[in-house]
């Protein structure tokens, strides 16, 4: 078990103070202008956060952390920033089938919720732990899809996003027969509306990393990698399962992984790794929480990555900044 010195036990101590004022602060309603609601009209900012599970029994066995407090941080920020929309790139909970484990989860976006902001998410693996059919139901609860599937799109102002499965062995060989399928034409669709400048694809699994626990997707990769590829408006795939931020550009285009959310974070390769991936972003093998917020203004895809750290840092700070021309 890791010790902490007593500045670090004051400073969660502080930390978990701070968001817990800050959950009661949304909670009252201050602050809302001529006594209206707490909740602003938010702006067309969109937010990607993923894995936020707390860390299993079998994982603090391992001495992996277990982020209580910075999890309850990163979802308070989230709020506080009032986005038009959050993506959950999954491993929303431990293990899907624990109704514990998605009550606390219901907790802990609450202030998100009393917020009227909408969520959506694709599965992570973490989410059909125990019995498939109990998981999905916990799933669905939280985030209904159309027909049952857990693969859909959603439309934010004029960006269009594709949230899909990436758990191939969890689904028969029709069900990713058939998303391979709608995933083609639901781009065909997105390609030739006019009301729409820019597509964004999420799934869980990264089909690109550097992360020394788990590895490249091969089967994104060939799923669902060529098809991004091919169409203009499809500007950036969004993916977790690595508990970090990356950012790769492969065949011209950015693939970003934002597993920040509070999962034991994992460590990187070393930049001497011959094997690893160029990441545009540098920040060391141990990175910050985090998230990501996207915004289009006059065809500019930008994207922020906001970054805390409890031990280094005093406050949330913008991590990376970069930018794409949608076509």
């Amino acid at each position: 078990m890791t010790t902490l010195s007593p500045p670090q036990y004051a400073f969660r101590a502080f930390l978990l103070l701070s968001v817990l004022c800050t959950a009661m602060f949304l909670e009252s309603g201050e602050g809302a202008s001529n006594g209206g609601p707490s909740v602003t009209v938010p702006d067309h900012t969109i937010v990607f956060v993923g894995d936020t599970q707390r860390t299993g029994f079998w994982e603090r066995i391992l001495l992996r952390e277990q982020n209580d407090e910075e999890r309850i941080a990163v979802m308070q920020e989230i709020a506080r920033e009032r986005p038009a929309l959050i993506v959950h790139l999954g491993d929303v909970v431990d293990q899907g089938d624990n109704t514990r484990s998605w009550e606390q989860f219901d907790h802990l976006i609450a202030p998100a919720r009393e917020a009227s902001i909408p969520m959506v998410a694709v599965p992570g693996n973490h989410d059909y732990f125990g019995d498939r059919d109990l998981a999905l139901r916990n799933f669905f609860q939280r985030f209904p899809h159309v027909g049952g599937r857990t693969w859909s799109s959603v439309r934010e102002d004029s960006i269009g996003i594709i949230l899909l499965n990436s758990n191939f062995g969890e689904m028969s060989d029709s069900e990713r027969a058939e998303q391979e399928s709608w995933y083609r034409a639901e781009l065909d669709i997105l390609q030739n509306d006019p009301g729409l400048v820019a597509v964004i694809v999420c799934c869980h699994h990264a089909p690109y990393t550097n992360s020394t626990v788990v590895s490249d997707n091969d089967d994104v990769q060939k799923r669902f990698v060529p098809a991004f590829l091919a169409i203009p408006k499809a500007v950036i795939f969004f993916a977790g399962h690595c508990h970090s931020y990356e950012h790769f550009v492969q065949g011209g285009k950015h693939f970003v992984v934002s597993g920040g959310g509070g999962g034991p974070r994992q460590r990187l390769s070393s930049n001497r790794d011959a094997s690893r991936h160029k990441d545009l972003y540098d920040g060391g093998m141990l990175r910050r929480f985090n998230f990501c917020k996207l915004s289009l203004h006059s065809g500019l895809v930008t994207v922020q990555v906001m970054m805390f750290d409890p031990e280094k840092d005093a406050a949330w700070s913008v991590g990376d900044t970069w930018g794409v021309q949608a076509p």
